[in-house]
């Protein structure tokens, strides 16, 4: 949903076994919209209540409503883009101090970076400190991400250049054999 993998639990439903047949192929997406706002809300969680027109209760005359509590599945993969560049940055795909200010502002960026220098650079650490500071989080985030694309575009540059073949030395430069003999 919206890029994310999303685990619904079914807390309740107008059919007393609706939660024993209710999967991926049985709910359509369009009918969580409230996830999808939350998620544009960048919420990670929260309660959901649907109404499916497509499924019916045991009587056959009533929509199927359900509801629950969804939350955001991490994406191992994502997670990967992110430590890989942490792990093998270069100079031209750190954050820097401008990148904070740019992002901040000049004063809020100055902050933020020293903060980024005295957390030894560490992600998890600067998520901790943004905290529910959901719009800040999201900068930083936004920002990482930015560079992460800049380190990608680097690695993929960097396989896609043929390898070069060993050269052999110019016959000229060859050394020569020498057979010395003792007399």
């Amino acid at each position: 949903m919206l890029g994310h993998d999303v685990a619904l639990t079914i807390t309740s439903a107008s059919a007393p076994t609706a939660g024993q047949w209710l999967n991926n192929s049985t709910i359509d997406p369009s009918e969580l919209g409230d996830i999808q706002q939350d998620l544009c809300m960048h919420r990670l969680c929260g309660e959901f209540e649907a109404m499916s027109y497509r499924l019916h209760t045991l009587q056959g005359h009533e929509p199927l409503q359900y509801a629950g509590r969804w939350q955001v599945i991490p994406d191992y993969r994502q997670l990967l883009r992110i430590f890989r560049w942490w792990y093998n940055y270069g100079l031209g795909e750190a954050l820097t101090q401008q990148a904070f200010e740019g992002a901040y502002g000049k004063r809020m960026g100055e902050h933020y970076w020293e903060k980024w220098c005295l957390y030894e650079r560490s992600i998890s650490r600067m998520i901790g400190y943004f905290g529910t500071s959901i719009n800040e989080g999201q900068k930083f985030l936004d920002m990482l991400m930015d560079a992460v694309a800049r380190y990608e575009i680097r690695e993929r540059e960097q396989t896609a250049l043929p390898i070069a073949s060993p050269t052999k030395p110019a016959a000229e430069t060859c050394p020569t054999t020498l057979n010395i003999i003792s007399l």
